[in-house]
């Protein structure tokens, strides 16, 4: 596990021997799941449990 970035209370975690695609955790005031490279090239959020969306917002 490597915490790759703290901002607001989140940590952001990415641990070296998970599956594919690539993607980061992120924990704090709930968790959330974020795909590195979603279908348009773009990061994408595969879910979130009890993080505010104005928070998912700021991160």
């Amino acid at each position: 596990m490597v915490v790759v970035h703290r901002a607001l209370g989140f940590r952001f975690v990415i641990y070296t021997l998970d599956h594919e695609p690539a993607h980061i955790h992120v924990t704090g005031a709930g968790q959330a799941k974020i795909n590195l490279l979603g279908p348009d090239g773009r990061p994408e959020l595969v879910y979130s449990i009890g993080i505010k969306r104005s928070d998912m917002r700021r991160s």
